[in-house]
Formats: structure tokens, C-alpha cells, sequence
């Protein structure tokens, strides 16, 4: 089980990515939502650096 809740979202987001296909095309009020809930997640302080992302892949 995967309690790490940071793992979890990077994996959300790539899943959603790869789920949207290189064709298929996203509606500018769409890109605009999720642009919006990017930024609200970093304002919330839900990322991590790329520093402490590599000190986590060493623990892999």
C-alpha cells in the first residue's frame, strides 16, 4: 500500500496525462481549470522540489 501522498498524486498525474492520448485535444476552459488547480495546489504547498524528490528516489 502507498501511503506516500505526494507519490500518489505524481502518479494521478501521469496516468491522467497518458489517459488523454497525444490526439486528443483539451478545450481552453479546461486548460484553464487545470492551469487553476496547479497553482492551488503549489499556493497549498502541495509539491515537493526536485532536490527532495531526488533524495526520495534514492529510497526506491
Amino acid at each position: 500500500m502507498i501511503n506516500d501522498q505526494s507519490l500518489i498524486q505524481a502518479i494521478k498525474h501521469i496516468v491522467d496525462f497518458g489517459l488523454k492520448g497525444k490526439d486528443e485535444h483539451i478545450s481552453i476552459e479546461q486548460y484553464n481549470k487545470e492551469i487553476d488547480e496547479a497553482e492551488a495546489e503549489m499556493d497549498r504547498g502541495e509539491y515537493i522540489s526536485h532536490e527532495e524528490l531526488k533524495e526520495q528516489m534514492k529510497k526506491w
